[in-house]
């Protein structure tokens, strides 16, 4: 008897430092999703909207609010505005509230979803919920799913079969839903009539595009981040070139940044390799944004 009271002591004991270590981590988690949702350039709107949206939650919980969760989320803007990578901070945060078992996010686009065979769409797109079940699934594009005019197009099934899950796994995962915002409005909430009420209107998180100023200082940290630096002539003759750029109906934002970059790093890599004494190894110049 002896001996089982003392096994039952140890297994208490930890019982209980799993528990405490699982909150410790939850509390991490959260604490490091909100330092990277502030760190990131711009997206004052949306900062401010999963803040309310935080702060709501967190109000619940504590008064021992019973209403269900709605964990669905539609993230709207042009490419390039940073919802994927808000998407992987959500699922730190909700993780970190403990709304979610597990901060995994699934990052799925139509073709994981739609299969090119009659009938085998529900089933591909029910193995990528299952795939995603205790975390977050991320649909990007999400108005792709709905060809307007396309003739024997599978994407309402997938989409029909989204929005049963919606309802069938209502407080057990997370559900992001991507695109520009014309087309999520018009192609996806439309193409079923379960869709728009499925979002409440502080789960609506709107991502502007991105200033020149904005997209300079993006373009700073992603050259930093590679051991490079910008001289003060290419500063200036870098961010008339966005300008410029930005108001290009086909501009691409951060992802557009990350294509000067690479671009930059060409010219220059060219320009050193021809006069290694002369061109500094480490520092972009004017003359290297003259090129673009």
């Amino acid at each position: 008897l002896q001996s089982v009271a003392i096994s039952s002591v140890l297994e208490n004991r930890s019982a209980i430092k799993e528990k405490r270590d699982r909150i410790l981590e939850r509390e991490r988690c959260l604490n490091q999703a909100q330092e990277e949702l502030e760190s990131l350039v711009g997206l004052h709107s949306v900062k401010e909207a999963v803040s309310t949206w935080k702060s709501r939650i967190e109000w619940d919980l504590a008064r021992g609010n019973e209403t269900e969760l709605n964990l669905n989320f539609l993230f709207l803007g042009n490419p390039g505005t940073g919802k994927t990578e808000v998407a992987r901070i959500m699922g730190r945060l909700l993780y970190g509230l403990g709304l979610i078992d597990r901060f995994d996010v699934v990052e799925v686009d139509r073709s994981s979803l739609v299969s090119e065979y009659v009938g085998h769409t529900p089933q591909k797109t029910n193995e990528v919920i299952e795939t995603a079940h205790g975390g977050v699934l991320f649909v990007d594009e999400a108005y792709a799913l709905c060809r307007r005019g396309a003739q024997n197009d599978h994407g309402r099934e997938a989409v029909d079969t989204l929005v049963k899950a919606l309802e069938d796994k209502r407080g057990e995962m997370a559900f992001i839903f991507a695109g520009y915002e014309a087309e999520m409005k018009s192609d996806f909430l439309d193409s079923n009539p379960g869709l728009e009420s499925r979002f409440a209107d502080e789960n609506r998180f709107y991502f502007r595009d991105y200033s020149a100023n904005e997209l300079l200082e993006i373009f700073k940290r992603m050259v930093l981040a590679k051991g490079l630096s910008l001289d003060r002539g290419a500063e200036g003759g870098l961010q008339a070139f966005l300008e410029k750029r930005s108001s290009n109906s086909c501009f691409g934002n951060a992802r557009d940044v990350r294509n000067t970059v690479q671009k930059l790093m060409n010219i220059h890599s060219r320009r050193w390799a021809q006069d290694k004494d002369a061109i500094p190894r480490d520092i972009i110049t004017k003359e290297d944004v003259g090129l673009l």
